[in-house]
């Protein structure tokens, strides 16, 4: 196999820095080979701000509103940028997306102890387990190391106005560390949760179990996106899934389907794993 690798993850999570060309994260893949015996580096560094967000009602707004907007030619440009203040916002200058920002951060306020004992060191220690448990091993960056292969990470977790459905937005980039310049892979993934009993709304202190949970499952879309044994995709079309209660249409190819889930990509190459009924998945698909 191509990708088998032993992972370390890096997550350079920086200072906000503006960005006003409005660039997407852009889909990238030069058919990275990784040798099965070559580990991937992850670092991480403390969030200088816990990476929640309200979600946003894209109806009054532009399509691209919180859409994961910015990209950086270089790792550190990358990270730099993704992490800017206008990614969330848009435009520094628009005033209005940022006034319709700060309403829907709002639904945060039950959440805020919660989502202030977030940090990125837990994230890495819990993932760890979680990936282990699926055969997926990696261990911690360590700044005495030269590793050969990179992935930068910025994870921002949306949660909807009606609470019930959280979704991680993580901008991954992987780059060799002889070509630091020039990214083998870099995406945005995307992975909405999974409807809970009832369509109830998100316990308080379930949010922590489960934004570690969407970035694993975002880190195994990741991983199958570098299998040299990746599906075909299907042809373009027009498909449907769940999200804050609401049954939302987006073009483009479906990748895998299982569980009552959908992992798709969008026209712009990202990755979408989303919920495909509004009801909670079996006790099988829960404990995959």
């Amino acid at each position: 196999m191509r990708y088998q690798a032993l992972f370390i993850i890096y997550m350079l999570i920086a200072g906000c820095s503006g960005n006003k060309t409005s660039p997407y994260v852009e889909y990238i893949d030069q058919s990275v080979s990784i040798p099965v015996d070559t580990s991937i580096a992850i670092k991480v560094e403390a969030f200088k701000k816990p990476p929640f967000y309200g979600q946003v009602n894209h109806d009054s707004l532009d399509v691209n509103h919180g859409q994961m907007t910015y990209i950086g030619a270089t790792p550190a440009a990358f990270a730099g940028s993704i992490l800017a203040h206008a990614l969330i916002v848009g435009a520094t200058g628009d005033s209005k997306k940022k006034a319709e920002q700060e309403r829907a951060d709002k639904i945060l306020e039950p959440y805020k102890e919660n989502i202030a004992a977030f940090n990125a060191v837990d994230l890495i220690e819990i993932s760890k387990v979680d990936l282990q448990k699926k055969n997926i091993p990696f261990i911690a960056w360590e700044a005495e190391t030269n590793h050969p292969w990179v992935v930068q990470s910025h994870p921002v977790f949306f949660l909807s106005q009606d609470r019930s459905t959280l979704t991680l937005k993580n901008a991954v980039s992987i780059t060799e560390l002889d070509n630091q310049e020039k990214p083998a892979y870099q995406n945005l993934i995307e992975v909405v949760s999974s409807p809970n009993k009832d369509k109830k709304i998100i316990p308080i202190d379930s949010l922590g179990e489960l934004s570690i949970k969407l970035f694993v499952d975002s880190l195994m879309a990741m991983k199958a996106e570098l299998s040299e044994n990746r599906k075909p995709e299907n042809k373009e079309m027009t498909l449907s899934f769940f999200s804050g209660g609401e049954k939302v249409y987006e073009r483009g190819r479906i990748i895998s389907e299982e569980c009552n889930r959908m992992t798709f990509r969008t026209l712009r190459g990202w990755v979408k794993s989303v919920p495909t009924i509004a009801k909670e998945p079996s006790p099988v698909c829960l404990e995959s």
